[in-house]
């Protein structure tokens, strides 16, 4: 499903493959779906970006599993009787 993000100031494509697919490397999925958006230029603050999240499935992508390994485990902690 087709969603749409509104950028900030400062914000790149690469940026924007992070933020919205966990990986700067799905820039292209974004210039893809945006051909408006240039892979050398700053995009400018309010623009409309299409992405659809489920085009890219961020499991996939070695910096998701790389900070799923970095968060702590949940420790179960019973308490009382």
């Amino acid at each position: 499903m087709i969603q749409v993000y509104t950028t900030y100031e400062g914000q790149n494509i690469i940026d924007l493959a992070l933020q919205l697919y966990g990986n700067p490397q799905a820039f292209f999925v974004l210039l893809d779906d945006n051909p408006t958006l240039s892979l050398d230029e700053e995009i400018a603050a309010g623009t409309k970006v299409r992405y659809d999240p489920d085009k890219v499935d961020i499991r996939d992508y070695p910096l998701v599993k790389y900070f799923q390994n970095k968060l702590p485990q949940a420790v179960i902690v019973k308490t009382g009787n």
